[in-house]
């Protein structure tokens, strides 16, 4: 029985990035196993709440609380209570959280809990929590759950040969060691220039091949016309390859940049 329970454990604690998502993850199981979701402040419990039935309620989207009345439960009979905590630690966003600094564009972090700082380095790190929203046309504030499922950032350390004590001893300083680079603004800031160059290296290829072609031409035609025949096929047939080999390099670099994105 526990090893046929061990991959939904798995799954759910891989889909629970955070309390919100964990928080989720359960009601939505808790839903297809019959239990009705309650509203703690609205909903009147006297008239809903009955032997035999199955409830649970949430509060600020991080906790849940679940419960069954057995179907000869009477007031003030005993229960049994079993508690999890959603949470873990983690870095935390900052609400200021972009920063620039030596020509890399990084997130401000906080900690959370009592983490094993020195396991977060060196990883691929994805993004996940909840955003607010107000709606525009009745002002309800509303949530979304947020989880980027792909590596967008790292927290990087220094190579060996910059800190030749850190196997005597690494302590973490959060604030000067933990501030993740995003990944994607770095590979885009490095791609773009190289887009654009390969693009305009396209038509200044052209314009360079081009007039060499003309001047051979020219040359030819003093020569002959036969020799001005075979000097032109020659040199379109160079223009051709060249140009088209660099529009080639141009055309599989952008689709790359267009991929990554704008930072927000």
């Amino acid at each position: 029985r526990d090893a046929m329970e061990a991959p939904g454990l798995i799954d759910f604690l891989n889909a629970s990035w955070t309390p919100y998502h964990a928080t989720y993850r359960a009601c939505e199981t808790l839903k297809a196993h019959g239990y009705v979701e309650l509203n703690e402040a609205r909903d009147d419990w006297r008239a809903l709440v009955v032997p035999g039935g199955k409830y649970f309620y949430t509060r600020n989207a991080s906790a849940v609380v679940a419960f069954a009345v057995g179907g000869k439960y009477r007031a003030g009979d005993g229960f049994v209570i079993v508690g999890a905590h959603t949470d873990s630690p983690c870095p935390k966003l900052k609400p200021n959280t972009r920063c620039e600094d030596g020509g890399a564009v990084r997130l401000r972090v906080q900690p959370y809990g009592g983490g094993l700082w020195h396991t977060w380095f060196d990883r691929d790190l994805g993004l996940a929590g909840r955003v607010v929203l107000k709606r525009k046309s009745t002002g309800e504030i509303l949530h979304r759950l947020v989880k980027v499922d792909r590596a967008v950032c790292r927290i990087p350390t220094l190579a060996i040969h910059l800190d030749r004590g850190v196997n005597d001893g690494f302590k973490v300083n959060f604030q000067q060691h933990m501030a993740p680079i995003l990944a994607s603004s770095v590979k885009a800031a490095l791609e773009k220039p190289v887009a654009a160059a390969a693009a305009a290296t396209v038509v200044v290829t052209a314009a360079v091949v081009t007039a060499a072609a003309v001047t051979a031409a020219v040359t030819a035609c003093q020569l002959g016309p036969a020799r001005a025949v075979m000097a032109t096929a020659v040199v379109t047939a160079v223009v051709v390859t060249v140009v088209t080999a660099v529009a080639a390099k141009a055309v599989t670099v952008a689709p790359e940049v267009e991929e990554q994105g704008t930072p927000v």
